[in-house]
């Protein structure tokens, strides 16, 4: 656990911090969908989240998490009827391929990453573009695309 914190913290936190600061954004109410420990939690109340609903099912990283970034924590999955109250909100969607269970209704705001290893990775990236979401971050070996749109 210790070396994907400092991991994140040293390559991936800067680079989603640069992303917030090129695109200006501000957020007030976010729903981070693998929220993991609370890191990009950090990052969205650093660029002004008022309310923060994080969902996560591996259960060490919420036995890690800090609560204290959320609004709510969730240690489980997010149904699909809460996915669809939630169209209000930006959603930050990284959760390793259960990105496959909500995109058939693409969200007005959000950063969504995809996997190349889930079955529709490519049909969901077309889905995105023509939704208005641009590609900004990549992982080193391309296995993952995060796409934007504010």
């Amino acid at each position: 656990m210790q070396d994907f914190l400092v991991e994140y913290k040293n390559k991936e936190y800067p680079k989603f911090k640069q992303i917030f600061k090129l695109f200006n954004l501000t957020f007030n109410k976010v729903v981070d969908v693998g929220a993991e420990i609370g890191l990009s939690a950090q990052l969205f109340k650093e660029f002004g989240a008022k309310e923060i609903i994080g969902y996560e099912i591996d259960k060490t990283l919420c036995d890690a998490a800090d609560r204290s970034l959320f609004s709510v924590y969730y240690c489980r999955e997010m149904t699909k009827e809460e996915y669809l109250s939630y169209q209000d909100y930006f959603i930050k969607m990284d959760c390793e391929g259960c990105e496959e269970k909500y995109l058939d209704i693409i969200p007005e705001h959000g950063l969504i990453s995809l996997h190349d290893w889930t079955p529709n990775h490519l049909k969901n990236a077309e889905r995105l573009w023509i939704a208005g979401y641009i590609p900004v971050f990549h992982s080193y070996d391309w296995h993952e695309i995060t796409y934007l749109k504010s």
